[in-house]
């Protein structure tokens, strides 16, 4: 958790932002993780609170069936995995407040009535392939959902400065020097 707590406070200074998932582990009790910067989008809610994290990976398709096992792993991932194809493949993970008593009938993600997520979590996260849901060369629908999981409380820990009501990122103190560096740079050309 300290160099999690390290790296987020680097990041608050020189971006004006951070954010870090706090989840459970079994063997450590808990699992710090800071994003990097450039690798996240961050949403907030109607009172400015940071409330969504859509994040993205470029993954192997080994990496992935080893993340997320054989059973949510689909089969032409598999595939590649057997035929030793190292091509990296988009991987997103969404993490945001789970549609909870009269929300859920608009839920997008609910297929036909039937509830997928745990109603029991204030957050869902699940991960999927980019192109999920898309059709495959036969036709077929590919299924890129790897993992539906859900947090007891939000585990998105997203400090911002220098913001105000509606603002989704925040402004780093390093902006603050940017121009006197690029005048600097300027001065010492010329």
């Amino acid at each position: 958790a300290y160099r999690a707590a390290y790296k987020i406070f680097t990041h608050l200074i020189l971006a004006g932002f951070g954010c870090m998932i706090i989840s459970e582990d079994d063997k450590r009790g808990v699992h710090c993780e800071t994003l990097r910067l450039g690798t996240y989008a961050l949403d907030i809610d109607a009172h400015g609170f940071v409330n969504r994290v859509a994040r993205r990976f470029a993954w192997t398709p080994e990496q992935i069936l080893d993340t997320f096992g054989p059973d949510w792993t689909p089969e032409y991932v598999k595939d590649m995995v057997k035929r030793g194809v190292d091509k990296r493949l988009e991987v997103w993970n969404l993490i945001e407040p789970n549609p909870q008593d009269f929300n859920r009938k608009f839920d997008p993600l609910e297929k036909n009535g039937t509830d997928i997520f745990d109603k029991s979590f204030e957050f869902r996260s699940f991960y999927f392939l980019k192109g999920a849901g898309a059709k495959d060369a036969k036709g077929g629908e590919k299924m890129g959902i790897l993992r539906l999981t859900g947090f007891k409380h939000n585990p998105i820990i997203a400090p911002r400065l220098d913001y105000e009501q509606g603002d989704i990122y925040g402004l780093g103190r390093c902006i603050d020097g940017l121009y006197n560096a690029r005048g600097t740079q300027t001065f010492k050309a010329d």
